[in-house]
């Protein structure tokens, strides 16, 4: 047996249940946890986002359309808004993630949960997108919950009751039905704010969330999410 086999870990692909060794390394050894779960293989249907929006990650242009919209309106045309997205929304995380969400398996969250953390500024309040109850009883978690785990996320969001699917409709539809679907719970005022969800596709959602903490005092509110659509 080789040297780096017995400096390696086998390890179980969340994807595809092959089983892959994860070298050892010195993060490993000082304890710090590795960035995946996924084998050679799997990880590299990963498409990380290089150039891109510098405002929303959308790949492509230095500044896409949808932030030259948002940047139209009156409260945004004075606050700033960035969010980081780590990876396309190509076919293979669109496949994943639908595993993640619809089909209740939630130990995919360990494939990316270390990679949120990364992208975080230390010394941020991490939140979360919230689910409404209905929605949340029937997956039996919040996906945007576990994908923040590492960071301890707080709660300072309340969905409204009555949010619908956000991936059947239309981005005008998106951005109208984002209006009012959450309520703000204490400990925004003064704090440099960090809203974790899955998927970034117009921008509705999370900046709805973000306009709200800054109405109740936040200093700074930016976003990370998983996939940029």
């Amino acid at each position: 047996m080789k040297v780096r086999d017995l400096l390696a870990e086998t390890e179980h692909c969340l994807w595809c249940g092959e089983t892959y060794s994860e070298p050892m390394s010195w993060a490993a050894f000082l304890g710090e946890s590795p960035l995946g779960r996924f084998c050679e293989r799997c990880e590299s249907m990963l498409v990380p986002i290089d150039q891109a929006c510098l405002t929303c990650s959308k790949p492509g242009s230095l500044q896409c359309e949808d932030c030259v919209a948002w940047n139209e309106d009156p409260f945004w045309s004075c606050r700033e808004f960035t969010n980081r997205s780590l990876y396309e929304y190509n076919p293979f995380l669109k496949e994943v993630i639908a595993r993640f969400k619809y089909r209740g398996d939630a130990a995919l969250a360990e494939a990316f949960s270390e990679r949120i953390a990364r992208a975080v500024h230390p010394g941020s309040i991490v939140t979360s997108i919230p689910l409404n109850d209905e929605r949340h009883y029937e997956r039996g978690f919040n996906q945007a919950t576990l994908l923040a785990g590492r960071l301890k996320p707080v709660s300072l969001l309340e969905r409204s009751l009555s949010s619908g699917k956000q991936s059947k409709r239309s981005r005008e539809e998106r951005i109208a039905a984002a209006e009012e679907q959450f309520r703000i719970l204490p400990g925004a005022v003064g704090k440099t704010i960090v809203i974790v969800d899955d998927i970034y596709t117009t921008g509705a959602t999370i900046r709805s969330a973000a306009r709200l903490l800054y109405e109740n005092g936040a200093k700074s509110v930016t976003g990370v999410t998983l996939a940029r659509a």
